[in-house]
Formats: C-alpha cells, sequence, structure tokens
C-alpha cells in the first residue's frame, strides 16, 4: 500500500524547475527568471547535501534551464554590444 502514496517534493525544487522552464519561454525577463532559478537550485542542492532532503532532480532541471538561459541571454547581449 505504501507504492501507491505520493511522495512530496520540496517546494523550493518545484519553484526552480518553474522558473528555468518559464525563463525559456518568456523572452526579456528570461535572463532574470534564469538568474533566480540558478539561485534557488543552489540553495535546495545544498541543503540536500547537508541531509535535509532528496529531490535533486527536479532543481537540477531547474538550474540547467537557468544556466542555459542565462549563457544564451549573455551571448546575445554580447552580440548586440559587439555588432550594434
Amino acid at each position: 500500500m505504501d507504492q501507491f502514496i505520493k511522495r512530496g517534493y520540496n517546494p523550493k525544487s518545484v519553484i526552480s524547475l518553474v522558473l528555468g522552464i518559464l525563463s525559456l519561454v518568456i523572452p526579456f525577463f528570461g535572463l532574470l527568471l534564469g538568474m533566480v532559478a540558478v539561485v534557488v537550485a543552489n540553495s535546495v542542492l545544498r541543503n540536500n547535501n547537508a541531509g535535509y532532503g532528496a529531490d535533486n532532480g527536479l532543481a537540477m532541471a531547474g538550474k540547467i534551464c537557468g544556466v542555459l538561459t542565462t549563457l544564451f541571454y549573455a551571448l546575445l547581449l554580447l552580440y548586440y554590444v559587439l555588432y550594434f
């Protein structure tokens, strides 16, 4: 019966994932959302490594989305600065 009980997730992990996905979708605020997703994910991963939780998957996915978006917008900004 225990196998049918839904596992609870850390709310910060879910927030990190949602912000990471939104950073990929929302054009102009993506850079800010990506940075916030990385900060929240690092907080969750740091707490999980200290033994306070075990859902690293959602936080890691949010961190990856946030890092990819931040790098994309940084390169886009560098392109605009150099060529315009």
